[in-house]
C-alpha cells in the first residue's frame, strides 16, 4: 500500500480490498449480469454507431440529417471502438457492463481508504461498497446499454479526485460531461473544489477539459450545426412537483433519509468524543471531503429536480445517489474503533454480510417481487407518479438472446444499395428505438422526436419529461413531405407548403423549420455552422391538443 501526504491520513493510491470487499465485487458482477437487459434508448447508440461503421453514412440516426439524437458522445465513442471488433450489441453491453463494475468496485475501494483514517485495511466493512454494489437500480443500470454504466465510473473517479484532489484522476473527471451532460455541473463544481483545496490551478483537470469537451463542441458544431444536443431541446423545461415525485421515487425506495441519518449521528459521535479528547477531527475524518461530496450530489440533484426527472427510475439521479453514498465511507469503521472493542475479521465479515442482506432487500415498490427472481412484474402501468422500471423493459424484450439483430453484413448491403440510389426507399414513424434499429435500410423519424431535430423542438405538453403524446400525430407528416419532395435538404418543407401538401403547423411555422432544416441538413462548413449554431430557432407552436385533466 502507498501513501502520499496530502489527504486524510494520507493519500492511499492502490489499497488492497479486505475480503468482505472481494465479497461485494463477486455478488454484484453476478447481480449486474443477471439483471442485464435492454433500454430502448439504447438502441439509438446501436443505430449512430452501425450507420457510421457499416453503413459509411456517418454519425447519423439516417443518411444526410445530421441530428445528434445521443445524449452521451462518450458512450458512443466506446461503442464504436468496442463495435469496430465486430462484436455483438449484447456481448458488448454484458462486456462493458462487467468491466465499468470492477472499475467502479476499486475506485470506490480506493475513495474509503482515503475517507477512513484507521489502518486496519485488512477489515474495511466498506458501507458505501455495501450498499451499492447489491443495490437493484445501480447493479441494473450498468448493462442498459445507455451510458450509465460510464457515469457511475466518472461520478466515483469524482469522488475520488475529492478525496485526493491532486489525483491524475481528474483527467477522467474531465470527460464526465461527455458521460451525462449534466455532469458539467458536478465537474464544475469539483474543479472549484480542487482549485481551493490545492491553492493553485489545477493545470491538468483544466486543460483535459477543455480539450474533451471543447473538442467535442467543435465537432458538434462543425458536424452538427448546434452547441447542444437534439435531447436538450425535447427535454428542456421545469417541473418541479415531477422533479420532487421523482426525488421521492430513489430516496423512498432506498430508504436514503433513515440511512444516513444513522450514519450523521454515527460521525457526530465520533466527533464529539475525539474532540473532547483534544484530537483534531477536521482531517483524520475527512470532514471537508464529506461535506463537498454531499454538497455537489446535493447541486446536481437540484438540477435534476427542476427538470423534472425523468419516466426511468434512478436513471438521472444516479450521479447524486452515488457521490453522496461515497461521503458514508470509513464512518462505520471510527464508530467501532471509538467503541473500544476489537471484534474479529469473521464477526466483522459476517455483520457485513448481514447489512448488505438488508440492502439488498430494498427494491420498488411497483414491482411484484423481487428483481433477482427475474418474474417481477410492474403490479402498476408506468404513468406520471410510477416510474419505468427495468422489468417493465424485460418484459418488452423477452428474451435477450433472440431479438432480431441485423447482421452486418445486412448493414454493408442496405449502405451500398443507399449509395446506388441516393435514397431510402422505405420510411418509418415509431417511437420505438428497437424497431428503427432493426431495420437499416429504412429512414426513420422517431415518433417522440428523440432524433428528430423540427419535433424536437415542438412547444407541446408532456406525460413524463421526453414524452409528448401529440408528437406521434406530427411525426407523421414528416416522412409524407420527405418522400413527395424532389430532394431531401433545405427547402423541402417550403416546396410542400407551396405544393399545397404541408399541414397546419408546418405552414405557421414555416420560418423556424426553414432554419432548422439548414441545422440539420447543413454542409460541414465551419463558419456556417457556427452562425448556424449560435442562431437559435424559437419554439415550434403547433397547437395539438390540451393535456388530459388529472383526478
Amino acid at each position: 500500500m502507498v501513501r502520499t501526504s496530502g489527504g486524510p491520513g494520507g493519500a492511499v493510491r492502490f489499497p488492497r480490498p479486505s475480503p468482505v470487499e472481494w465479497l461485494y465485487l463477486t455478488v454484484g458482477l453476478a447481480l449486474v449480469f443477471r439483471y442485464r437487459w435492454y433500454f430502448d434508448d439504447a438502441f439509438i447508440y446501436f443505430r449512430y454507431v452501425d450507420n457510421f461503421l457499416f453503413l459509411n453514412i456517418g454519425l447519423t440516426d439516417s443518411a444526410g440529417e445530421y441530428v445528434e439524437g445521443y445524449s452521451s458522445p462518450l458512450q458512443c465513442l466506446v461503442l464504436i471502438a468496442m463495435r469496430s471488433l465486430h462484436l455483438g450489441f449484447p456481448v458488448i453491453v454484458v462486456l462493458l457492463g462487467l468491466g465499468c463494475f470492477a472499475v467502479f468496485w476499486y475506485l470506490l475501494v480506493c475513495v474509503h481508504r482515503n475517507l477512513w483514517p484507521g489502518r486496519d485495511h485488512a477489515n474495511a466493512l466498506n458501507v458505501p461498497l455495501a450498499y451499492l454494489s447489491v443495490n437493484y437500480s445501480v447493479t441494473s443500470f450498468f448493462t442498459s446499454g445507455n451510458e450509465t454504466a460510464l457515469t457511475h465510473v466518472v461520478v466515483a473517479a469524482t469522488a475520488l479526485l475529492i478525496v485526493r484532489p491532486r489525483s491524475r484522476v481528474a483527467v477522467l473527471v474531465a470527460a464526465s460531461p461527455l458521460a451525462r451532460p449534466e455532469l458539467a455541473i458536478t465537474m464544475a463544481l469539483t474543479m472549484a473544489y480542487v482549485w481551493w483545496r490545492i491553492r493553485r490551478v489545477p493545470r491538468l483537470f483544466m486543460v483535459a477539459a477543455l480539450v474533451f469537451n471543447g473538442g467535442w463542441l467543435l465537432f458538434r458544431v462543425y458536424y452538427y450545426a448546434d452547441l447542444l444536443p437534439n435531447t436538450f431541446y425535447l427535454k428542456h423545461g421545469t417541473n418541479i412537483a415531477a422533479g420532487v415525485r421523482y426525488l421521492r421515487d430513489l430516496t423512498d425506495t432506498y430508504h436514503v433519509l433513515p440511512v444516513f441519518v444513522v450514519f450523521a449521528v454515527l460521525l457526530i459521535a465520533v466527533v464529539r468524543r475525539r474532540s473532547r479528547r483534544g484530537e483534531d477531527v477536521a482531517v483524520p475524518l475527512a470532514l471537508v471531503e464529506r461535506g463537498t461530496m454531499v454538497l455537489i450530489s446535493l447541486a446536481t440533484a437540484t438540477y435534476t429536480v427542476l427538470s423534472g426527472g425523468s419516466e426511468m427510475h434512478y436513471y438521472y439521479l444516479a450521479p447524486s445517489f452515488i457521490l453522496a453514498v461515497c461521503a458514508l465511507g470509513g464512518v462505520l469503521e471510527a464508530a467501532v474503533d471509538e467503541t473500544g472493542l476489537h471484534p474479529s475479521p469473521a464477526l466483522r465479515f459476517a455483520g457485513m454480510v448481514g447489512v448488505s442482506l438488508l440492502f439488498f432487500s430494498w427494491y420498488p415498490d411497483s414491482l411484484s417481487t423481487h428483481p433477482v427472481t427475474l418474474k417481477d412484474k410492474m403490479t402498476r402501468p408506468p404513468s406520471p407518479s410510477v416510474m419505468t422500471d427495468p422489468s417493465w423493459y424485460r418484459g418488452y424484450f423477452t428474451n435477450l438472446q433472440q431479438l432480431s439483430w441485423p447482421t452486418i453484413a445486412a448493414m454493408r448491403s442496405a449502405g451500398e444499395t443507399l449509395r446506388e440510389r441516393g435514397r431510402y426507399e422505405r420510411w418509418t414513424t415509431t417511437p420505438w428505438c428497437f424497431d428503427v434499429y432493426a431495420h437499416p435500410d429504412t429512414r426513420s423519424v422517431h415518433g417522440l422526436g428523440l432524433t428528430d431535430g423540427i419535433l424536437s423542438r415542438v412547444d407541446t405538453w408532456e406525460v413524463k419529461r421526453g414524452h409528448k403524446p401529440d408528437l406521434l400525430k406530427l411525426a407523421r407528416a414528416i416522412p409524407e413531405i420527405q418522400q413527395a419532395a424532389n430532394s431531401i435538404g433545405p427547402g423541402m418543407y417550403l416546396e410542400a407548403v407551396q405544393a399545397g401538401r404541408a399541414p397546419d403547423w408546418v405552414e405557421d411555422n414555416l420560418e423556424t423549420i426553414n432554419l432548422i432544416e439548414r441545422k440539420i441538413y447543413n454542409r460541414h462548413d465551419l463558419l456556417e455552422n457556427i452562425r448556424l449554431a449560435l442562431t437559435f430557432p424559437p419554439r415550434i407552436q403547433a397547437g395539438v391538443s390540451s393535456p388530459p385533466a388529472r383526478d
